[in-house]
């Protein structure tokens, strides 16, 4: 999965994973776990961290974030509707057609 990483850094510029990017985002999640828990090898973290690896900052997706994931989905399946049984980023779309019909996205 590490070269996974390296490619969609290649292509994204960055290493922030949307969970949902099954299987890659679950794999970074579980690096990050196993960080918290001391359970990654001094090599594995120095590679990790050697492609500027997001270890989590504990803030939350900015709308930016939503955004370029909705167009990894789109880019993948085609269209936008987002099931918000697709998890946060379904959230995230119902959330956004919901402020759209209330007149309240600017």
């Amino acid at each position: 999965r590490y070269c996974e990483l390296a490619n969609y850094k290649a292509v994204h510029g960055h290493c922030k994973v949307p969970q949902s990017q099954r299987p890659l985002g679950t794999w970074v999640t579980k690096q990050r776990a196993f960080r918290k828990k001391e359970k990654l090898t001094e090599e594995r973290l120095e590679k990790l961290d050697d492609i500027g690896f997001d270890w989590g900052t504990g803030t939350f997706p900015t709308w930016v974030d939503r955004l370029e994931e909705l167009a990894n989905y789109k880019a993948e399946h085609s269209h936008c509707n987002v099931p918000t049984s697709h998890g946060p980023l379904g959230d995230w779309a119902h959330n956004q057609r919901a402020l759209r019909k209330r007149g309240k996205l600017s």
